[in-house]
């Protein structure tokens, strides 16, 4: 299912910073139009496109429903 994740909502992920940037720019959005799109938090995008945090399945959940993909293509596998 588009958006959803299948894990605890307490666990934490990398994005694959590169890749979101990218369908980002094919997309024509900023990291505030996706963050409004997602419904998360400007900041959450922010630090996960810098590396910089770790961020929840749901947070990836969200961001990887307004990019039109499945969470596990923005998720790095750890």
């Amino acid at each position: 299912m588009l958006g959803s994740c299948n894990e605890k909502s307490g666990q934490e992920t990398t994005v694959k910073a590169v890749k979101v940037k990218t369908m980002m720019a094919k997309q024509g959005l900023t990291t505030q139009e996706l963050s409004k799109r997602a419904g998360v938090a400007y900041n959450v995008v922010y630090l996960a496109l810098k590396g910089r945090k770790k961020t929840s399945f749901v947070s990836i959940g969200k961001i990887a429903a307004a990019l039109g993909v499945e969470p596990e293509e923005i998720m790095v596998k750890e």
